[in-house]
């Protein structure tokens, strides 16, 4: 089982593997961070539009 959590605990993203399967597989990464950024976070471009004075 690999999760992403937050800084107050709130699972962000979740996969459940087989045991052989590398923690540094790509198949496992991506996916699981594309649905943090898909979902949950603003994109770059917005965040960068907001702080710009």
């Amino acid at each position: 089982m690999h999760l992403i959590v937050n800084d107050q605990g709130e699972i962000l993203s979740f996969m459940i593997t087989p045991g052989n399967v590398d923690d540094r597989n790509s198949k496992v990464i991506f996916p699981l961070v594309k649905n943090i950024y898909d979902k949950n976070l603003p994109s770059p471009v917005l965040s960068y539009g907001k702080n710009r004075n």
